[in-house]
């Protein structure tokens, strides 16, 4: 079918007598179809568009209005005559009469342009208004002032040296908000001063105009037009609250054919938008991200089970015994953002794979050491090869799936592996150790990760062609941010280990080195705070500017992930210390005991990636730390005395809810406050976030245990440690109380995430 676009330049009353005309000319035996709402639907041609990446805010698609049309098309069409001009779909007000009609509670309502519309403004605009001269001169004026004001704004933060291009503003100002909206992710009629502002604080680059510049062509103008037309009746809309877009099953309808149309360059970059991937491709992507988290967190189990074996065939020092499973995770903290900042310039791929690569040689040296700092030189080592993969594996996600189920999903398989291949390498571990001996394990999980390695050489997204290896490192030079990331890993790494060192003997904090470990990361945070604030104000790079942190969603997930692991992580370990040491159960039967949350976590898992995006976050977050916090608490009042099934067992069916959904949950949230060139960093962030709550939770239990184990040191038996878990479990019930209000007041605006966007 075709449908011709008249020009904007044509007279609006050559449509005046469409219908009557229409009603003479056509033949009475002739049958037409009748026009319905769904034959006016259309979708612009995107390749005719510069940055051809989806309309945020758009939930419809497009309809035309009758002014819009050729009386040529029309004729094609019966056309059904209506009681009011309200009721008829071609009328410019349709949209307008039907919002009103519904009233404040009706189901939501779309205008032409596919965006939903505000009850209160559009009653508002229904009601009688006298205007006098003076009050029309005021507002006229008001608005001239304040487009002027943003276009030096957006010049300012837009362009490298605050000029503009030569050419008519108006048509610059709706290509710059054009941009703005797409790398914000805002609805093109809600880029004004503030989110100018915010564009700018977030560390996008500005171009340099003479490049950027070119002039919209007839498709973009008429889309232009489109986005202006009726835009203050519009509904102002969340990042987070864009809803799927449903698209009709009739193909779209062609516009004119637009003279001398030249398709641009899309001035986003590649990593903006979601590779064409098949469904193998996005499976395999998926399976080797997730599989890699799997082997490296099951060495994590190995070093467990098999380290009282291994400290004594490698003769490791008492001073050094928890080094082989503690360091990786400091390294693992102190080089993520590093990482990310890295993958964000050379490429998700590129760190990944090379990441992966190190990660399966250093599993297999570690089979192969004779002497316990050997060990942990390569377990520090293979922290750093995580910290490559963990970064650049979210932002593979992001490259690789679009918002929506299956991101979600991957997401969630990201975070199932790892607490699945932590069980897994402690069962496996402890067979393995009994058996053929450790040294086994790491051939085994090293084989695996290589095998990995090769399946991301076919699967994994390819990126741009990196340049000459000067222009790489000219590149990573510009754009990393040197001095935030050192000042942020050295703050994570100086924090996380002196949590390490109190956490093995808390005495240890009155140590002079102890003392100025913990003064160096406190004065590296307002460091790296100013120097935020300085590389925005400049408009240079910055690893995470300021204004994030007011972004309430933002904030508030990655404190409850911090709060969430570091409750997890510590309720495993002194849930099973309870069962070992305090109802004196075998390391097997202690580890059966904690089944439970394994097997929940997976399901919770794989649910949550499926239906995280028809439930709003915050019920989501409240829900779950609330009912975690109950399993501490039931832990809190056991006695060693009653059964397994009194209360232990529903405090480990329990245990896993909040954090596995928080993962989930918590990626969605960070990687769209993020640019989508900036996905690595935002996976960096998270993983971090995960990282020093794991260190933080440890820490501070095993102080709170010690000091009441201590202070109760007179008591029977085992009386005094009891105790002291005790403490420890009170202690993790009341951090899961501050998770669940952080995450009420936090989240309260954020609506559902993980939606498909447009």
């Amino acid at each position: 079918m075709e449908l011709k676009l008249m020009r904007r330049t044509q007279p609006r009353h050559s449509l005046a007598v469409t219908r009557d005309s229409l009603a003479t000319k056509a033949h009475p035996q002739e049958q037409k179809p009748t026009l319905t709402e769904k034959d006016l639907k259309f979708d612009f041609d995107y390749s005719q568009i510069r940055d051809p990446r989806r309309t945020p805010g758009r939930v419809k698609r497009l309809r035309y209005e009758e002014r819009e049309l050729s009386e040529e098309w029309l004729s094609k069409f019966h056309i059904p005559n209506h009681k009011s001009p309200h009721t008829d779909p071609l009328h410019t007000f349709y949209d307008l009469h039907k919002c009103h009609k519904k009233g404040p509670n009706g189901s939501p309502t779309n205008d032409s342009a596919g965006f939903q519309l505000d009850y209160k403004k559009v009653a508002d605009w229904m009601k009688p208004r006298q205007y006098s001269k003076k009050t029309m001169m005021n507002s006229m004026d008001r608005s001239l002032k304040r487009g002027v004001e943003e276009k030096q704004l957006a010049y300012e933060t837009f362009f490298v040296d605050g000029k503009g291009p030569e050419a008519d503003s108006l048509s610059v100002m709706d290509l710059i908000k054009a941009q703005m909206s797409k790398d914000l992710n805002v609805p093109y009629h809600q880029i004004d001063a503030k989110e100018i502002k915010n564009w700018g604080e977030k560390g996008f680059e500005k171009v340099k105009a003479d490049e950027w510049w070119s002039k919209p062509n007839e498709v973009e103008r008429a889309r232009f037009s489109t986005m202006h037309r009726g835009a203050a009746l519009r509904k102002k809309l969340m990042a987070t609250q864009t809803e799927t877009l449903l698209v009709e099953s009739t193909p779209a309808m062609p516009l004119a054919a637009t003279a001398e149309a030249t398709i641009h360059t899309p001035s986003s970059a590649p990593s903006d938008r979601v590779s064409m991937a098949s469904r193998l491709e996005k499976i395999a992507v998926t399976f080797q991200l997730s599989g890699v988290n799997f082997a490296c967190s099951a060495t994590n189990g190995l070093i467990i089970v098999g380290l009282p074996k291994m400290t004594a065939d490698l003769h490791i020092p008492a001073a050094l015994a928890f080094w082989p499973s503690s360091v990786q995770g400091l390294a693992t903290a102190s080089t993520l953002l590093l990482a990310g900042a890295l993958a964000d310039v050379v490429g998700a791929r590129s760190v990944e794979l090379v990441g992966c690569i190190l990660s399966g040689v250093f599993m297999l040296a570690c089979g192969f050491v004779q002497r316990g700092e050997e060990l942990i030189a390569l377990r520090a080592l293979q922290g750093v090869a995580l910290a490559l993969h963990l970064s650049s594996s979210v932002a593979l996600v992001t490259k690789t799936l679009a918002r929506g189920r299956g991101r979600n999903f991957a997401f969630a398989c990201l975070g199932l592996s790892q607490p699945l291949g932590f069980s897994f390498g402690l069962v496996l571990g402890g067979v393995l150790v009994e058996t053929i001996g450790w040294r086994s394990g790491w051939y085994l999980y090293g084989g695996i990760v290589l095998f990995l390695s090769a399946v991301g050489f076919w699967s994994l997204p390819k990126a741009e062609p990196l340049g000459t290896l000067s222009e790489v490192l000219a590149s990573v030079a510009i754009k990393v941010d040197w001095l935030g990331t050192l000042l942020a890993s050295a703050f994570m790494a100086l924090l996380c280990y002196f949590l390490a060192v109190i956490s093995t003997d808390v005495y240890r904090i009155r140590e002079a080195g102890s003392i100025v470990l913990l003064c160096l990361s406190l004065l590296a945070l307002p460091l790296f705070v100013a120097w935020m604030h300085f590389q925005v104000k400049k408009g240079k790079p910055a690893l995470i500017p300021n204004s994030f942190w007011r972004n309430h969603a933002f904030t508030s997930i990655c404190v409850t992930i911090a709060l969430s692991n570091s409750v997890i992580n510590s309720l495993e370990l002194f849930s099973s210390l309870f069962f070992q040491e305090i109802q004196h159960l075998s390391a097997l039967n202690a580890a059966i005991r904690i089944l439970p949350s394994v097997i929940v976590g997976i399901a919770l898992n794989f649910t949550t990636g499926l239906v995280v995006h028809r439930i709003p976050a915050i019920w989501l977050i409240v829900t779950t730390s609330v009912l975690t916090a109950v399993s501490p608490l039931l832990m809190a009042v056991t006695d060693p005395s009653w059964t397994y099934w009194t209360t232990a067992f529903l405090a480990q069916v329990l245990m896993p809810v909040s954090a596995d959904v928080l993962f989930t949950v918590g990626l969605i949230v960070v990687t769209e406050t993020f640019p989508e060139n900036k996905q690595a960093i935002a996976g960096s962030v998270f993983n971090a976030a995960s990282q020093f709550g794991n260190a933080m939770g440890l820490a501070i239990m095993q102080v709170v245990s010690a000091l009441v184990t201590k202070q109760n040191s007179g008591m029977k038996g085992n009386e005094a440690l009891l105790e002291g878990y005790k403490a420890s479990f009170w202690t993790m019930f009341a951090f899961m109380i501050v998770c669940a209000s952080i995450g009420g007041v936090g989240l309260r605006h954020a609506g559902r995430v993980g939606l498909k966007r447009e």
